[in-house]
């Protein structure tokens, strides 16, 4: 399921997120954070992010790329209690890599995409998480900088937004999981003025929702 953004003949993926079945069962999602991460590390390119949420409250936010002054790549993964990092001369990341740990550091701006304590097992009744998100002010040109979709396929779970639609309004985009009838994540108690949009998956009693809020500027 994706959410994206479409601004003239432009279509990018903001989020990405889908229930992935295998020795367990986790949340795996993608968001846009590519030019967020180029200011935070200017030396890195190829920039890919990613999310896993397992059944078991194992969480983590990888970052992966590649460092043009070390000439490496980079994979780290940020956990709520500490950082995990290795390096290797490929992308494809051999499993005798080891990663090499430390502690997370307070202030530190990539240190602070995760929280600071376990997130719960999806057993427990009115479980929720929101993953991350991202707002923009519709402007012409907004997603020029942005990683086009080539063959601007849509497919029937994806959201589309037209940012055409919403020009200079305040757009913010998220996703979350969270236990079906948990009133924290009802979208529909919010003011009547603001412009709700969203799209779901449903795994049992677990909601997978994309969704887009959007107010004036």
């Amino acid at each position: 399921m994706r959410l994206i953004a479409k601004q003239g003949d432009r279509f990018v993926e903001i989020f990405r997120v889908d229930f992935y079945e295998s020795k367990s069962i986790s949340v795996i999602g993608e968001y846009f954070l590519f030019e967020h991460l180029q200011k935070l590390i200017p030396t890195g390119i190829n920039f890919h992010s990613h999310f896993i949420y397992i059944d078991n409250g194992n969480y983590h936010f990888s970052i992966k790329y590649f460092d043009t002054q070390e000439k490496v790549y980079v994979d780290r993964k940020t956990y709520y209690n500490h950082i995990a990092t290795r390096k290797g001369n490929s992308s494809e990341f051999d499993s005798t890599i080891p990663y090499e740990r430390r502690d997370r550091i307070p202030g530190n701006m990539l240190d602070m995409f995760m929280m600071t304590e376990p997130l719960r097992p999806w057993t427990e009744n009115f479980l929720g998480h929101q993953f991350g998100g991202l707002s923009i002010t519709s402007t012409p040109g907004q997603l020029i900088k942005m990683k086009n979709i080539e063959d601007k396929k849509v497919l029937k779970d994806d959201l589309v937004l037209d940012l055409d639609k919403y020009s200079n309004m305040n757009i913010n985009f998220g996703a979350a999981l969270f236990t079906q009838n948990n009133p924290a994540f009802d979208l529909t108690k919010l003011n009547k003025d603001i412009i709700v949009i969203d799209k779901s998956i449903q795994r049992n009693n677990l909601i997978l929702r994309v969704h887009i809020i959007i107010t004036d500027n």
